[in-house]
Formats: C-alpha cells, structure tokens, sequence
C-alpha cells in the first residue's frame, strides 16, 4: 500500500463513494420505475448519514429477485 502522503506521491485522492441505486437517470432504463432489493427500508448495514427519510438512487426496470446474476454475492478481487 501507498502510505506516502498524497502530495508524496503521484497519485490523487479520489471520490469514492455509493448510491442506493444507480446514479444516473435513464427513462425506461434506470429510473424512479425500476425496482431493487430494499428500496427505503432501513437495513442494518445501511450508516444513517443524512437527516430523516434517504431518496433512493433510481432503479433498473430488468432485476429479478429470483435469477442468481442480481443476488449471488460479489467475490471482489483487485483492480
């Protein structure tokens, strides 16, 4: 790992960061339409950053909560 200061090293900071959802618009596509695992629902691993109720991202008209390829788990692996 990089444990030089930023501006030690050639590389950046980054913003990193999740939606609940995806984060652009597409009508038809990913919208306000689509569904998902969740929607508003609190779930326990979910940090409380915002104050009152969270607007979720918009979502995809094709998830199906019974094919595996939207809920088998993700291994991640490195970039």
């Amino acid at each position: 790992p990089n444990t030089k200061n930023y501006w030690q090293s050639s590389m950046c900071p980054v913003n990193v960061h999740w939606h609940l959802g995806t984060e652009h618009y597409s009508v038809g596509e990913y919208d306000e339409n689509g569904s998902g695992p969740n929607g508003n629902v609190g779930v326990p691993y979910r940090r409380t950053l915002a104050e009152g109720e969270v607007q979720d991202g918009f979502r995809c008209h094709h998830y199906d909560p019974d094919d595996e390829a939207y809920t088998r788990p993700y291994e991640w692996k490195h970039c």
